[in-house]
């Protein structure tokens, strides 16, 4: 990913200095070529669709720095429009080509620090038995690919979620219910303090139940031990941090370990096989 992003960064510097040396060579005082307005638009949209974010997550750009490319190309954008000034243009973008190669092309080549790329998550989901499961967990690494790290996070905790809803649904409910009823009336050991009864008859009913207590209820279920529970238990905790405001930061290796956790204990345990 690191050599995609510097490729990607040098041919958008070129198309920028391509962009104001067209402009610069304009005789009139006002921009009016359809096509100069279109390339100012489409270069600033790449900007924050397809960089900012990115520089931020991936390769930990200070936010002062993306700040402050952010306004330079918000103004080139707002230029793009009809009837602005061949001066403006070249200002602003003279202010981004002064320093671009300094303050993001360089930080990039010199950040040391692992990246995660798209090959190390799909070989993590490889294996996975069922297909739509597959599908539904590539859309999800392609949001950590654009650094939604978050959003990549909580989309992985539902396919899990979905999966064990299905496996108990699989079961059977009364399985489920009457697990919950021995683990209620536990008076020592791990379960003592278990102090809920569920008595759930469909997937509709099941998907209500808190997923903490199903985590707990599957450990009695004997389809996970007491270790794999608190791991699952620690991937729903990086769940719920990513689906609230906080201010815990989601890096590279959580997003990996959370899915190496939740493709190794579930979707690709054969005791979880539908």
């Amino acid at each position: 990913m690191k050599p995609e992003m510097l490729q990607r960064l040098k041919e958008y510097e070129s198309n920028l200095k391509i962009l104001r040396n067209r402009i610069a060579k304009l005789e009139k005082r006002i921009v009016s070529r359809k096509e100069l307005m279109t390339s100012a638009e489409e270069l600033s949209r790449a900007w924050f669709d397809q960089f900012e974010n990115q520089l931020r997550t991936l390769f930990k750009i200070q936010d002062v720095t993306l700040e402050k490319y952010r306004n330079y190309f918000d103004k080139l954008m707002k230029l793009s429009r009809p009837n602005n000034l061949r001066s403006s243009y070249l200002d602003g973008l003279n202010k981004i080509c002064k320093r671009f190669k300094d303050d993001l092309i360089i930080p990039v080549q010199q950040y040391s620090h692992q990246v995660i790329s798209q090959l190390d998550l799909v070989n993590i989901i490889q294996g996975i038995p069922n297909l739509n499961e597959q599908e539904y967990l590539k859309e999800s690494i392609e949001c950590a690919n654009h650094g939604f790290l978050r959003a990549s996070i909580v989309m992985g905790w539902c396919a899990v979620m979905d999966h064990i809803h299905r496996k108990i649904e699989k079961l059977g409910f009364q399985i489920f219910n009457q697990t919950s009823v021995v683990m209620k009336n536990s008076t020592s050991g791990r379960f003592k303090k278990f102090s809920k009864l569920y008595s759930v008859g469909s997937l509709s009913e099941l998907r209500e139940v808190f997923d903490r207590d199903i985590l707990w209820i599957l450990e009695g279920m004997e389809l996970i031990d007491s270790n794999e529970n608190k791991r699952l238990q620690n991937c729903f905790d990086i769940r719920s941090s990513c689906a609230h405001p906080g201010e815990a930061p989601i890096t590279r290796p959580n997003l990996l370990s959370f899915f190496s956790d939740i493709s190794e204990i579930v979707l690709k345990n054969p005791k979880f096989s539908l």
